[in-house]
């Protein structure tokens, strides 16, 4: 019993100390909004105020304007121009000021010449709409005169829609008239007031105010400037809008909007307060809404803190009336809420970093695994899960479980890293692919580190695995990118030295057939024309290689020689009126990489060179090559070069140099200091990031007008890699096998024909592929081969093919190709047992195939 009173009577005193304290609270909360409800309307009545003001300078412009032309009957350009240019430095906000006389069309072949007089020698009279009054208002004056104000002398102001009515007005009412809101091509909102100015500098007031109108002053007012001169306080948000007169039922669609957006992770007091109220100034109406928005963290604290303080302290007393009752009670109560409490706070803090964790694994595509390697019991986090794509409550966990979802060519390598770790406790990392049931492939960055007990026995690891599938891809489409990007400056010098080629055959060609009679010199010339045809060929499968997406496989070879090999190209991206030397060392520097994409890199860095001495009064660009020993302080500035000794680029030039602000962003993706459709950002990037996939550096030197030098950095290994030339094999003579040859190209077919006659095979031959089919069904145990072109109309040499190996399906074939060859590189996996040989075609290799395919023998 006594129990129950104790806390009876501690319910009793908390109940009414909180509702007291709510009483107080609710009438210091009415006291704060009745408040903020008044200061918001005082805060309205002033922005009004200052815009009304702020309209009133306007007209003093205007009116100051206009004294100019009351204090005299013609007014200079100048007199205007000084005047005009004083009283917007007073207006910032006015966005322009213009005098339009009123010009009869009687005067106006006159006025026009006045006007050329003057020196605007292209001055003429225009109109949007014809005049109906006989008048026109040009604009004669105008400032400032910016180009874009230029184009407007001459341009009859009362013919054009939005102006004409607003203008009519202002001259029959004798007073300044205000248009509504027009939106600029910059973004800028205006609207114009037009002055009249007439002959007796007052109208009639009898409807001949017209006749005695001898001008008018338009004034522009940027009414987004003229808001910035308003101070608005905080949270406060404005729309002003102007109803048209002439059209009061049409909508602003020009309307503004001034202030400040609502702010984020701050919490309103009560509703957003809005008022409305008009703002009338020269013979318009507009709308003024206001906004504000009134924060909890804005509100001055006085009355609630009083308030709350009070009830605090009535509650407290009462509590304390009570304390002799329930001390005993209450304090074993306390510690048993505390001691639930702590364990409700140490379950919740724990789930919510479970949540954390997997929301922080799932945004960043990285899960975590643990292996048990005495249970053999491998634990998954859910990101793993999802980027495995198995359904965890199928799976069952295990070590060969995992090394089943990856890809089979890469689990020698991942097991092979993973037994090396354990064995050698260093941590791993590796990258390798993940093969799904429907063909898709993911790539992967895996983590391992591997814990050991006290014997020195594994007996746990755990690692992450990164989802970096869309990384590579990016990379990728970089990669590729900057390859057509550079493409364009290659085909000049492609071009350049594929129509030397032709020429040079040419020229043979016609050396042969003025020495026919003398067969040694014959035969040279003609070697000569097949050297020729075989590097023009080499020149297509060099732009075809340089465009196309190759997986970049390095193997040694010998930079000197490319270099030299490539100095023509190099050359052609020059333009001839710079200064451009090459020197390169006589020693064969032979480095580890892949030729293409270090000759893009290349291509990138010439190009940066000669877009930056394009305005230098004596360009120069200088490549160099020379070897290059590494010593301490160059380890200390590149510890990921390797070796003893190292090739060295160097690209200079006496161009516009570099900033120092803009030197340490030169190799960011996307940084460009080009202008709008002349780069993309993406050159040295491309160029950085193909440098460190060859173990290279690079560094750069440069100082605003004094030009820029890369220098490159490249390991050189042992291997020899100069390329050294085949003998050509002689073509091998057949033994009478049948041969069916489909191609389209009459010449090809008649060449490749003759060709393998004089080689002892028998030809029949087809135009297409639905021709071959026919000729293959009508002689099919008679041919013991097919060569076919891949490209040809009705049907194509793949379809051909498959066709014929599905009657016989041994029959062995040859495909052709004048493309590239990973185009048609599926068709080996489609067809099995073919083989593909390149156009120009080589006759000793197909005469080696042919043998190859047919054996010894029939």
């Amino acid at each position: 019993m006594r129990a129950f009173t104790t806390n009876r009577a501690l319910y009793f005193a908390l109940t009414a100390g909180v509702l007291v304290t709510g009483l107080l609270l609710m009438l210091a909360y009415n006291k704060l909004v009745a408040d903020t409800e008044n200061r918001f309307l005082e805060e309205s009545a002033q922005i009004r105020e200052q815009l009304l003001l702020l309209n009133l300078h306007a007209n003093e412009l205007a009116d100051n304007i206009s004294a100019l032309f009351h204090a005299s009957d013609y007014v200079e350009p100048d007199e205007f121009q000084v005047i005009a240019e004083e009283q917007l430095q007073h207006y910032p906000y006015i966005h322009s000021v213009s005098f339009h006389p009123q010009v009869s069309n009687t005067d106006i072949e006159v006025f026009e010449k006045e006007m050329q007089a003057a020196g605007f020698v292209t001055y003429a009279v225009r109109s949007r709409t014809p005049a109906s009054d006989g008048s026109a208002f040009p604009v004669k004056f105008i400032e400032p005169l910016t180009p874009q104000n230029a184009t407007l002398l001459g341009l009859d102001m009362a013919t054009v829609d939005r102006f004409g009515p607003h203008i009519s007005k202002a001259i029959h009412a004798g007073a300044v008239t205000a248009s509504c809101f027009e939106k600029l091509a910059n973004g800028d909102v205006v609207f114009s007031l037009f002055k009249p100015l007439f002959a007796d500098k007052a109208p009639s007031g009898s409807g001949a105010e017209r006749e005695n109108t001898s001008g008018m002053i338009a004034v522009q007012v940027s009414a987004k400037a003229m808001l910035g001169e308003v101070s608005l306080p905080r949270g406060f948000r404005l729309s002003w809008s102007i109803v048209d007169i002439f059209h009061p039922d049409k909508p602003d669609e020009n309307s503004l909007w001034a202030g400040n957006a609502p702010e984020q992770g701050r919490h309103l007091l009560f509703k957003t307060l809005q008022s409305e109220s008009t703002l009338d100034f020269e013979a318009v109406s507009s709308t003024l809404v206001f906004e504000k928005e009134i924060y909890w963290q804005d509100i001055e604290y006085q009355y609630p803190l009083a308030a709350l303080v009070a009830g605090l302290i009535l509650t407290l007393l009462l509590l304390f009336a009570a304390r002799s009752f329930e001390l005993r009670d209450r304090e074993l109560k306390q510690r048993s809420e505390e001691i639930e409490r702590q364990v409700r706070k140490q379950t919740r803090n724990l789930l919510e970093s479970e949540a954390r964790l997997n929301e922080a694994q799932r945004i960043a595509c990285v899960g975590n695994w643990e292996l048990n390697l005495a249970t053999n019991t491998l634990t998954w986090s859910d990101e793993i899960f999802r980027i495995f794509e198995i359904d965890k409550e199928r799976f069952g966990a295990s070590y060969e479980a995992f090394i089943e979802a990856i890809h089979p060519d890469d689990r020698e390598l991942v097991n092979a890293k993973y037994t090396a770790s354990v064995k050698s406790r260093i941590p791993y990392d590796v990258e390798h692919r993940l093969l799904f049931s429907d063909g898709r492939v993911k790539y992967v960055h895996e983590h391992c580190q591997t814990f050991y007990d006290a014997e020195g026995n594994p007996t746990r690891s755990t690692g992450t695995v990164q989802d970096i599938t869309e990384r590579k891809e990016l990379e990728e489409r970089l990669l590729q990118s900057q390859k057509m990007e550079a493409i364009g400056t290659l085909a000049g010098g492609i071009a350049h030295d594929f129509n030397n080629t032709l020429a040079a055959i040419q020229g043979n060609l016609y050396l042969a057939k003025k020495q026919l009679d003398d067969k040694e010199l014959l035969a040279s010339k003609l070697n000569n024309i097949v050297s020729l045809s075989e590097h023009a060929a080499e020149i297509v499968r060099q732009l075809l290689t340089f465009a196309r997406k190759d997986i970049v496989t390095h193997q040694p070879f010998s930079l000197t020689s490319l270099l030299r090999t490539e100095l023509s190209l190099f050359r052609s991206i020059i333009p001839e009126n710079i200064d451009y030397s090459i020197e390169l060392c006589d020693e064969e520097l032979n480095v580890l990489g892949d030729s293409t994409q270090l000759q893009q890199a290349l291509v990138n860095l010439l190009n940066n060179a000669r877009d930056a001495v394009r305005n230098t009064e004596q360009p120069k660009i200088s490549f160099t090559l020379e070897p290059f020993s590494i010593n301490t302080g160059f380890q200390q500035k590149h510890p990921e070069i390797q070796g003893d000794g190292v090739a060295h680029l160097i690209i200079r030039d006496n161009g516009s140099g570099i900033p120092a602000a803009t030197l340490e962003h030169i190799f960011e993706p996307f940084y460009t200091t080009k202008a709008v459709g002349e780069g993309t950002g993406l050159g040295l990037a491309m160029v950085y990031g193909s440098i460190q996939t060859h173990g290279g550096a690079v560094d750069v030197e440069s100082s605003e007008g004094k030009g820029t030098t890369f220098h490159i950095y490249l390991p050189l290994c042992q291997k020899d890699g100069k390329q050294t030339d085949k003998p050509e094999t002689p073509p091998v003579a057949g033994e009478g096998e049948t041969i069916l040859l489909v191609d389209d190209d009459d010449d090809v077919r008649s060449t490749t024909c003759e060709v393998l006659e004089s080689m002892g095979y028998r030809v029949l031959i087809a135009s297409d592929g639905q021709q071959g089919l026919d000729t293959f069904d009508a002689y099919q145990h008679e041919i013991d081969l097919i060569i076919s072109d891949v490209v040809m109309p009705k049907m194509g040499g793949t379809e051909f093919s498959r066709r014929a190996k599905e009657r016989v399906h041994d029959i062995p074939v040859i495909l052709i190709t004048g493309y590239d060859e990973r185009q048609v590189a599926d068709i080996q996996d489609d067809l099995g047992d073919i083989e593909l040989l390149q156009k120009p075609i080589s006759y000793p290799l197909l005469s080696q195939t042919l043998r190859s395919l047919l054996g010894s023998g029939k």
